[in-house]
């Protein structure tokens, strides 16, 4: 089992049904190949963390993710062998998360370091960051 957590921008004039349209297909693909995880979003700001089999992750971010139109600046921060998934219950889960919440963010990651695609980034800050959402899904 592994884990991908990466961050891209959202094109401009996305929409709620662009968005509700990227879940609904992600839930669809995810089921049929036994992946989990969680989309947030804020301000034209994807957080995304998938898991589940390696080449069913690496398939789905190479042929979809990174070609999707609707998004652009991924910046993937981990692909890492996982003992448990975190979203376990969820084949996609999605939270438009708060101004609030994107100050988190903002700590955890350091947009410097997102910026200068920095690998200064503790992982598992960022796993904990996403595990403290699963109680608004």
């Amino acid at each position: 089992m592994h884990q991908l957590f990466y961050v891209s921008s959202a094109r401009n004039g996305i929409t709620s049904e662009d968005i509700a349209d990227i879940i609904k297909s992600a839930t669809k693909y995810n089921i049929e190949n036994e992946l989990t995880g969680i989309l947030l979003y804020r301000g034209g700001i994807f957080l995304q963390l998938l898991e589940g089999d390696e080449m069913a992750i690496k398939s789905l971010f190479e042929t979809k993710i990174k070609t999707d139109n609707r998004h652009s600046n991924i910046v993937e921060f981990f692909y890492i062998p996982a003992e448990t998934r975190l979203f376990n219950k969820w084949s996609m889960a999605f939270l438009e998360v708060s101004e609030f919440d994107i100050k988190m963010v903002n700590q955890i990651l350091s947009w410097n370091k997102l910026i200068s695609k920095a690998k200064e980034i503790d992982n598992n800050l960022i796993l904990q960051m996403l595990e403290s959402f699963k109680g608004r899904l």
